[in-house]
C-alpha cells in the first residue's frame, strides 16, 4: 500500500505505539491485535477499518521521534503556568510584561548573558526581569509578578537550559518575612506543599559541619573545614564548595527548605541587616536550588556601586562587562520603597512538585533541538 495517502472512510487512524496498539488522537489506546503486523511498525501512522480487520500505513516513521507518552509532562506545563497565573490573582498581583530585548542584562560577575544587534546597537536577551521590575516598584505599582522566558549562556544539562521560563514577583512596602509567606502560600497552593522549613545559614553550618558561621568568616577560618580548597580558591569559591558539597545534598530532601541569612559577601542587591547578614535567602527542594529572594537594596548609590564591581570582577575574570542600567538608577534615585522580591526557576519547580529528573521532560523541544 502506497502510504501518505488520506485517511479512508470509516477508518480509525492513528500512531502504532506497540504492535498491536493504536494511539489515537484523542489520546485512547486501542487494541488492534495483529492486523499491522506486515503493514506498520512502532512508530508509524496508520488506519485500521472499523472491524479490525483491514491496515493501512499512512506515514512511516523514517526517523526516531518523540511519541505523544514522551510529551506527557510538557502537555501539563500550561496548567501549571495558569495554576500560578491563579494564585497570585487570588493575592490581588498585577501581571506585568517586560522587554525581551533589553540594553542591560543581569549585571552579577556569573551571569553571561546571549547579546544580538540592531541597527547598530547592542541588546541583550534578559537574564531576568528584575531591573525592569524595579523601575515598575518605583513608578507606584506595589504587588507585581511576571512570568517571563529568560536566557543565560549556561551549559546545559539535566538541571540547566540556557533558555528557561522565570516566575519573578516583587512587594513594594514589604520585606523578606512576607516573601516567605508568598513562596509557603505557592507550594501549598501549586505543590500542595503544608509544610516547608525555614533556617539560616549559619544554623547549617552548626548543624551539618559543626562550625560557628559568623557575618564576617575568613577565608582562612572556612578553609580549616574545606582542607581540599586550592590555594588559587577566593573566599566565594571556598564557601561554594562547603555549601555545595557538604550541606546542600542533605536538605530540602522530602519538603521545601528555606535559607536564609548569608553571609554579606554574598549580599548581590540584597540588604545587609542589623545583625550584618545578607537579608536574603534561597528555596531547595528535591535536589534543586528553586529560587533566590532579597531584601531589595533601594540605596541608589550603593546599587550602582555593587554594579560597577561585577564589571570589574568580569573583567578580570576575562568576560565581557555589561553596560550599567542607568535607568534602574535613575528608577531608585526617583524613591523605590523598601521591598520583597525572589526570583523562581519554574522548570525547576515543576521539576520538584513531580519528581522528574530532567528538566527537557517539562518541554516538548529542548534548547540544543
Amino acid at each position: 500500500m502506497i502510504p501518505y495517502q488520506k485517511i479512508p472512510k470509516g477508518f480509525l487512524a492513528g500512531r502504532l505505539v506497540a504492535q498491536d496498539i493504536l494511539l489515537l488522537p484523542n489520546g485512547e489506546k486501542q487494541n488492534i491485535g495483529s492486523i499491522a503486523k506486515n503493514v506498520g511498525d512502532i512508530g508509524d501512522v496508520i488506519a485500521v477499518s472499523s472491524d479490525l480487520k483491514l491496515a493501512v500505513l499512512l506515514a512511516p516513521s523514517l526517523e526516531e521521534t518523540k511519541l505523544i507518552d514522551s510529551h506527557h509532562w510538557a502537555l501539563q506545563w500550561p496548567k501549571f503556568l495558569q495554576s500560578i497565573r491563579d494564585y497570585f490573582k487570588s493575592e490581588e498581583f498585577n501581571e506585568v510584561n517586560t522587554p525581551t530585548l533589553v540594553q542591560s542584562s543581569g549585571a552579577e560577575t556569573h551571569l553571561d548573558p546571549f547579546t544580538t544587534a540592531f541597527k547598530g546597537k547592542t541588546y541583550y536577551l534578559p537574564t531576568s526581569p528584575e531591573f525592569h521590575l524595579k523601575r515598575l516598584l518605583s513608578s507606584g505599582i506595589n504587588k507585581i509578578f511576571e512570568i517571563k522566558t529568560c536566557f543565560r549562556q549556561d551549559e546545559a544539562s539535566i538541571t540547566h537550559s540556557p533558555e528557561f521560563t522565570m516566575l519573578e514577583w516583587y512587594r513594594g512596602y514589604a520585606g523578606i518575612d512576607e516573601i516567605i509567606k508568598d513562596v509557603k502560600g505557592l507550594l501549598k497552593y501549586v505543590g500542595e506543599q503544608t509544610t516547608t522549613d525555614v533556617v539560616s545559614m549559619k544554623d547549617l553550618f552548626k548543624r551539618y559541619l559543626d562550625f560557628e558561621l559568623s557575618p564576617q568568616i575568613t577565608i582562612e577560618e572556612l578553609k580549616t573545614i574545606c582542607p581540599e580548597s586550592e590555594s588559587t580558591d577566593t573566599w566565594s569559591d571556598v564557601f561554594f564548595r562547603i555549601f555545595l558539597e557538604k550541606i546542600e545534598p542533605q536538605i530540602g530532601i522530602e519538603r521545601p527548605i528555606i535559607v536564609r541569612d548569608f553571609p554579606p559577601t554574598m549580599s548581590a542587591l540584597a540588604r545587609i541587616n542589623e545583625q550584618g547578614w545578607a537579608d536574603r535567602f534561597e528555596v531547595y527542594w528535591r535536589g534543586l536550588e528553586l529560587g533566590n529572594a532579597y531584601d531589595e537594596l533601594n540605596d541608589p548609590v550603593e546599587c550602582e556601586k555593587r554594579l560597577k564591581q561585577w564589571n570589574q570582577e568580569k573583567k578580570f575574570l576575562g568576560k565581557a562587562s555589561v553596560p550599567l542600567s542607568k535607568e534602574l538608577i535613575s528608577a531608585l534615585r526617583s524613591g523605590m520603597p523598601p521591598s520583597g522580591g525572589i526570583a523562581v526557576g519554574l522548570e525547576r519547580l515543576f521539576m520538584a512538585i513531580n519528581n522528574i529528573n530532567d528538566i527537557n521532560k517539562t518541554r516538548f523541544f529542548s534548547s540544543e533541538k
